[in-house]
């Protein structure tokens, strides 16, 4: 097996159930709502070399075999209450899992 076929199993157990993800809807835009898993921070933090919190955002993580490539102002909706995000910035994306950082819809 291949490191890139190790890398893919290990993030599909993440984003399985039971991982850390939780499911929601992907809406790329102009486009239908895709079902899938996400892995969401909503208070990720992003600190200097001090410990001193420079920044407070939400980041979510999609897995890119379930969704394609998204972009900036895809939809993520988690189904519940006041809890839609649109992507604002790619933050990582190492052909498996795309990252970015979020605000609410």
């Amino acid at each position: 097996m291949s490191i890139d076929e190790i890398e893919a199993a290990a993030n599909r157990r993440l984003f399985g159930v039971g991982g850390l993800s939780v499911p929601a809807t992907v809406t790329l835009r102009g486009g239908a709502p895709i079902p899938t898993r996400i892995i969401i921070d909503r208070d990720a933090t992003i600190t200097d070399d001090f410990g001193i919190v420079l920044e407070s955002r939400c980041e979510i993580g999609v897995l890119t075999e379930e969704v394609g490539r998204v972009d900036r102002g895809t939809l993520i909706d988690t189904g519940k209450p006041d809890d839609r995000w649109t992507l604002l910035e790619p933050i990582g994306d190492d052909g498996f899992e795309q990252r970015w950082t979020a605000s609410r819809y």
